[in-house]
C-alpha cells in the first residue's frame, strides 16, 4: 500500500463534558472526508480513524476503518458521523491489492 500525500487529517471538535448521573448516548458530529489526487482509480483506499494520540498510526489501534473502492474516479467524498472529540484519519491506497503496507529495506512505507 502506498501512503497518500498529506495522509493525516486532524478532525477536531469540542469535547463535551457534562456531569449527569446517568450515562447519555455520545453526541456525534457529521464530518465529510474528501480524498483526491488518487494514484489509481481502481485500487482500494483505506481510511483509518484514530481517537487517541498514543494509538495514532499504530497497527490495530484505530477506532474504526473504512475501505472504499474509487470505481474509476480520482476523487471521492466519505461522510462520517464521529463521536465528539479529537480525531485523526490516516489514508492509504493499496496499489498492488495485497492487503498490506509494503515497506522498503529500511522499513519505510513505499
Amino acid at each position: 500500500m502506498n501512503v497518500l500525500p498529506l495522509c493525516s487529517l486532524l478532525i477536531a471538535s469540542r469535547v463535551l463534558g457534562a456531569a449527569s448521573p446517568a450515562p447519555r448516548p455520545a453526541e456525534t458530529a457529521s464530518v465529510t472526508v474528501v480524498v483526491s489526487s488518487l494514484v489509481s482509480t481502481t485500487a482500494a483506499v483505506r481510511l483509518y480513524f484514530y481517537n487517541t494520540r498514543e494509538g495514532f498510526l499504530k497497527s490495530g489501534k484505530w477506532a474504526f476503518f473504512k475501505a472504499v473502492k474509487p470505481e474509476g474516479k480520482s476523487e471521492f467524498t466519505l461522510p462520517v458521523d464521529l463521536p465528539k472529540g479529537e480525531w485523526a484519519v490516516a489514508i492509504t491506497q493499496d496499489l498492488n491489492n495485497n492487503d498490506k503496507i509494503d515497506k522498503n529495506f529500511l522499513g519505510i512505507p513505499t
